[in-house]
């Protein structure tokens, strides 16, 4: 069993790399096909880019986390804080967290963009809407 052409795709790595074009051979139609380049790709979950910075990843995340949020804020007409505690730790982090180990954000705007979504979501409770973002941490 060998591997389908069309899914295979190349990334190149470093300044000083020549960005060789390369080519697979398919078994089915016998003909070579050249593979498609590219500069950012997913892979397990984690967005990889070819300059091996994290910033597509935290923009990923950063979406996902306020479409959920948007949605939790829609659904949920109650505005208690413990209960948006709990939907903050069990829906809304972990989308935050994925994999943190491997992309650890160090770009000051990286930790800005994750502490925006953090900041937006301590705002929704009303008992902690009218404290500062510092005393809600």
């Amino acid at each position: 069993m060998g591997l389908c052409a069309k899914k295979c795709k190349v990334m190149h790595f470093g300044r000083l790399n020549e960005r060789q074009k390369y080519i697979t051979h398919t078994k089915e139609e016998s003909e070579n096909v050249l593979l498609e380049v590219t500069s950012c790709e997913r892979d397990i979950g984690v967005m990889v880019s070819s300059d091996l910075k994290w910033t597509a990843q935290v923009k990923s995340a950063c979406t996902k986390a306020n479409k959920i949020l948007i949605m939790l804020k829609r659904t949920f007409d109650s505005r208690d804080k413990s209960l948006w505690a709990k939907l903050y730790t069990s829906i809304i982090r972990p989308h935050l967290e994925f994999a943190v180990q491997v992309w650890n954000p160090s770009k000051k705007t990286d930790v800005n963009a994750l502490e925006k979504v953090e900041k937006r979501a301590t705002k929704i409770p009303l008992a902690l809407k009218a404290l500062d973002y510092e005393m809600n941490v």
